[in-house]
């Protein structure tokens, strides 16, 4: 993502700078925090970021039970396609039943 797009809070993780625009500081703030141990990151192979949950933890919000936005949809998009295979199975069952 572009660093001249304001990130939204659903995203899984935040660059430094990204971060800012989202805490409304600096991000010489944001880099300071990090040293200070206010906010912790995670090493990846772009660079540096910063998850969601620590996000949520330092403006003092609940991280979403289950973890993220991001793998709990996916976790109901794969619940939901399960169930359809399974739907699925059961007509084909029953039409050859016929």
């Amino acid at each position: 993502m572009p660093e001249h797009v304001k990130p939204t809070i659903d995203q899984f993780s935040y660059t430094p700078t990204q971060a800012a625009l989202v805490l409304g500081r600096h991000r010489s703030s944001i880099y300071r925090m990090i040293k200070e141990g206010k906010l912790k990151t995670r090493e990846t192979i772009l660079g540096r970021v910063i998850l969601r949950d620590e996000i949520l933890r330092f403006l003092g919000l609940e991280p979403v039970p289950g973890g993220s936005v991001a793998m709990q949809m996916l976790s109901d998009a794969e619940s939901r396609a399960a169930k359809a295979e399974r739907e699925l199975a059961d007509l084909r069952t029953a039409i050859r039943n016929a």
